[in-house]
């Protein structure tokens, strides 16, 4: 059946000018398949002349649902979806997302999108008002839909659904859409990305690789351990693919210290670093060590790191800590981890392990801090690998590395040899901080990129030069990595055990009292009380509670960062106001509001608090089974 004009209809009365513009277009050339499931897919053609489907040729709506099951995030209640095809996943989303959720769907294919109309009913999703449409618009376009879906009020989380065939067809198109929409959350919606999205995965790793925190030591150990030993910092810079080769030549004589993205064109080059820093929250990063093996680094992570790149990374591990409140909490009750400086990038944490190893002289390599020879990294990096496979004729590697480089905020700049290269405000801003830490640094800092703008006040020495100058002596360093290896004792499980058990009851007496606020919120505004002012107090009474639990508070707050500005830019504007019936409706919405977002918030927690009890618990148990002990370790809720 065809409903093209059914849902045009639908959609002229919420976006005409999406439908004047459909008018004007053709149908995507494609083959119509009937599904198994009785359910229409289509066959393309991708750039290089290759046939796809965008769905299952068996259970398009079954396949959906693995997709949304697999990026959903947890109470968020905004979403953007990176490719519509037939809608199947959308369908399957709006299911999933609490009532009054926004919705974005950003499909650059206007041609596919007119196709679906002619395919589907969809004036289910049309006709919501809380679904909105970026479709056939450049990406420039795309942010101005941002500030529909973003409501500051209301904005509990993030959710990005990507359609992975259509991902796959205009991958650039939705690189740079991810990009923009970071962007636009930090300049404009007061930094949500980063104190919401970022920091609630920050403390979910953390708890979801406690027993990683029990079993591995702490970095600290090997603290002042590598005094006047040469530490080589190497980053992923497109200058590392010239001095590659000779870290091979430096394993026994300097220690390697390399980034999470440098370690597989490392190993690929038979290079095997003594230590690599992860400390990223998000799966992207573990792709840089997916499958790699045995590479011969030993694993320095922030437990914030994806928990993947902990549990299945092959080789000893240590903990250190970017001193964020989870993690000093942690440290009260198991021990100094060994604090680590690391900020915007991970390379400046590698910098400041090797000062804090003791390494003197501490060298750069692969530190360009610029598009050299116009490209955007070393080869062999995980980038590079994406890159190639979806790469399409006649397109080169070269022009995704150039059509890279155009998507940041670059600059001009000269490298170390007087040449004009390109650089980026990130790369710039990055490069300033080094220099301050160099500039307080007692060690000796060396420049062996041999390529990018370099430092200020830091010689430039080819990477041979420092061999021969500082590194021409053997030592054992893998075996006092080796030898640092330690575990913690039964005192620091037990308090590490109890704290996240008695953390989980204070976060659920939280969401009781969130419950509680929200209900005396919701009984003044829809005036159930004659004494307006009674619930009025006894809401105030309950936000006080809620601030007298200091134990859990500061998580709940860093957790919670953009519902607390949201509320406290209300109040702001409360104050100084005269009591009234209109001023107690503004306060109730306000707090209401607020016992909301927290109880969303203690929610998450209370469960992540209670799966790390139930997993060190567990693994308490094992070590010393006891049948009356094991009854007693709490079930996840």
């Amino acid at each position: 059946m065809n409903y093209f004009s059914l849902n045009m209809q639908a959609l002229a009365r919420f976006d005409p000018d999406l439908a004047s513009r459909l008018n004007s277009v053709a149908q995507a050339a494609a083959d119509i398949i009937q599904t198994r499931a009785g359910l229409p897919s289509i066959r393309l053609q991708n750039a290089g002349g290759r046939p796809f489907t965008l769905h299952s040729t068996v259970n398009p709506l079954r396949e959906a649902e693995r997709l949304v099951e697999s990026q959903y995030t947890e109470n968020s209640n905004a979403c953007i979806v990176y490719g519509f095809g037939l809608g199947y996943h959308v369908d399957v989303l709006l299911e999933k997302l609490p009532e009054n959720s926004s919705v974005l769907v950003v499909e650059p294919q206007i041609s596919i999108f007119k196709l679906a109309l002619a395919l589907r009913d969809l004036r289910h999703l049309l006709d919501n008002p809380n679904v909105f449409w970026a479709v056939g618009e450049k990406e420039h376009d795309v942010p101005a839909h941002f500030s529909q879906i973003f409501r500051v009020i209301a904005l509990e989380g993030v959710t990005i659904i990507a359609h992975h065939p259509s991902v796959r067809l205009c991958g650039e198109y939705f690189n740079l859409i991810d990009e923009l929409c970071r962007k636009w959350i930090i300049t404009v919606g007061g930094n949500f990305l980063t104190n919401v999205s970022a920091v609630r995965n920050y403390l979910t790793n953390t708890l979801s690789n406690i027993l990683a925190i029990v079993d591995n030591p702490p970095i600290k150990r090997l603290f002042g351990r590598f005094r006047n030993v040469p530490g080589i910092v190497i980053s992923a810079g497109p200058s590392l693919d010239k001095n590659i080769g000779a870290l091979r030549v430096l394993e026994k004589h300097a220690v390697l210290i390399c980034v999470d993205t440098a370690l597989g064109p490392l190993h690929r080059s038979g290079v095997k670093p003594h230590l690599v820093l992860a400390g990223d929250p998000g799966e992207a990063n573990f792709r840089h060590l997916q499958g790699l093996g045995g590479t011969g680094a030993a694993l320095v992570a922030e437990p914030m790191t994806h928990p993947r790149i902990v549990s299945e990374f092959v080789g000893d591990k240590f903990i250190m800590s970017f001193d964020e409140v989870l993690m000093k909490k942690l440290a009260e009750l198991v021990g100094d981890f060994g604090i680590i400086k690391a900020w915007g990038s991970i390379s400046t944490g590698a910098f400041d392990l090797a000062h804090r190893l003791g390494c003197d002289p501490i060298v750069f390599v692969g530190q360009d801090l610029a598009f050299s020879g116009g490209r955007y990294y070393a080869h062999g990096t995980f980038q590079e690998k994406r890159w190639l496979r979806e790469l399409a004729h006649p397109r080169t590697l070269d022009d995704v590395h150039q059509w890279r480089m155009s998507k940041e905020n670059d600059l001009d700049a000269t490298d170390i040899f007087g040449r004009h290269v390109r650089t980026s405000k990130a790369l710039e801003a990055y490069r300033h901080y080094f220099e301050r830490e160099i500039a307080s640094t007692e060690a000796r800092v060396f420049n062996a990129t041999e390529g990018g703008v370099g430092f200020s006040g830091v010689e430039n020495l080819p990477l041979e030069e420092v061999l021969w100058r500082f590194a021409r002596r053997e030592r054992p360093i893998r075996s006092i990595i080796r030898n640092a290896r330690s575990s913690r004792n039964e005192q620091e499980i037990t308090r590490l055990f109890n704290y996240l058990q008695t953390t989980g009851t204070e976060l659920e007496n939280v969401r009781k009292l969130c419950n509680e606020g929200f209900e005396a919120a919701r009984r003044i505004h829809q005036q159930e009380n004659t004494d307006r002012e009674e619930d009025y107090h006894k809401v105030e009474e309950i936000y006080e509670k809620i601030y007298n639990r200091q134990e859990v508070l500061k998580m709940l707050e860093n957790a919670n960062q953009g519902g607390l500005l949201t509320f406290q830019r209300g109040t702001e504007k409360l104050k100084g106001r005269e009591m009234d019936d209109q001023l107690i409706e503004e306060a109730a919405h306000l707090y209401g509001t607020f016992f909301i977002s927290f109880y969303q918030t203690a929610a998450l927690l209370k469960k992540r608090f209670k799966q790390a009890a139930v997993d060190l618990g567990c693994k308490m148990s094992a070590v010393h089974p006891d049948e009356e002990e094991t009854a007693k370790i709490p079930q996840a809720s």
